[in-house]
């Protein structure tokens, strides 16, 4: 999985703005989760998730490449798969999807797999999420790194 910074608001790679890009799905970064009724934000992805206050999540773009298509469900209650007129009719944009990127590099989907789906199927190739971060994580205690956005 590539490593997308954000700085001020905006995805980089390489000094080279992504959030205009057509590539990138477009979300509302303060629009509440359809399900939980709550804005995502660090805290929330970690009591959502059940992690620590040392664990490691940040926003990036999710490459939809990175994405393991079999952790999207086939088929759903509607016939013939997912209604995807919400998503096509809405006014504003979704919410970014939540992901875990695991110690060997596999990225897990842990809300958001119907959103993803829609995006790649209508030719996103990036998708803004929230990331856990095993990995970095990980690495933070083994070197006994606190978490930058932590003050002393």
């Amino acid at each position: 999985m590539k490593i997308y910074c954000i700085a001020e608001e905006s995805p980089q790679e390489y000094g080279y703005n992504l959030t205009y890009d057509k590539r990138v799905a477009d979300v509302d970064w303060d629009e509440p989760d359809l399900q939980m009724g709550t804005v995502w934000d660090e805290q929330v992805v970690k009591q959502f998730l059940g992690l620590p206050d040392d664990a490691i999540v940040y926003r990036t773009l999710a490459d939809v490449n990175d994405l393991n298509e079999s952790l999207v469900e086939e088929e759903d209650e509607n016939e013939g798969g997912y209604d995807w007129s919400e998503l096509q009719m809405s006014r504003s944009y979704p919410p970014p999807i939540v992901i875990t990127r695991k110690l060997d590099d596999l990225v897990v989907i842990n809300d958001g797999n119907h959103r993803a789906r829609f995006w790649r199927e209508i030719g996103k190739e990036y998708i803004p999420a929230w990331c856990y971060d095993e990995k970095i994580t990980e690495w933070a205690k083994q070197n006994k790194v606190s978490n930058p956005d932590e003050t002393d």
